[in-house]
């Protein structure tokens, strides 16, 4: 029979520390969903510069098709202005919709409320990115040496 008794310190996860092992080692970032994660080697800033590269030739090539195509661009438009108002409208509502939803299941289990049933919890895993939260996506306490999550 096991009688070790674990207190303090010793019932946190590697890399946490503190009351409610809340906070994260020099090494490791604070992860929503799976608490104190190792930094990975220093590439950290990685995929920020991944993301920002991506988004500035998608906008590149975006404008070079706009000022070729401008003409058959413009006449789409005016053809289908109706029905391009009413599917944005629509794809607003559904985006607003799943980061409330998104939002209000993350804010549910961090004040003590039960987690959601598995295959709903999956969904709205999936749709997480539409809260835009950068500090979360981005582990910025491996990029800069002090605290970024001012614990």
């Amino acid at each position: 029979r096991n009688t070790t008794v674990r207190v303090g310190q010793a019932l946190c996860i590697e890399g946490a520390y503190g009351p409610l092992c809340a906070l994260c080692e020099g090494d490791f970032y604070l992860s929503d969903s799976e608490g104190c994660l190792l930094c990975s080697g220093g590439n950290a800033w990685l995929l920020p510069l991944v993301l920002l590269a991506a988004a500035l030739i998608g906008g590149l090539v975006i404008f070079v098709i706009y000022t070729k195509q401008r003409e058959r661009i413009m006449a789409f438009y005016e053809r289908n202005q109706e029905r391009i108002k009413e599917y944005s409208e629509r794809l607003t509502a559904v985006v607003s919709l799943m980061q409330i939803l998104t939002i209000l299941n993350s804010t549910h289990t961090s004040m003590g409320g039960k987690e959601v049933p598995s295959p709903y919890l999956e969904f709205m895993h999936s749709f997480s990115f539409l809260t835009l939260d950068v500090v979360t996506i981005v582990p910025f306490d491996c990029m800069w040496e002090d605290q970024f999550d001012h614990p």
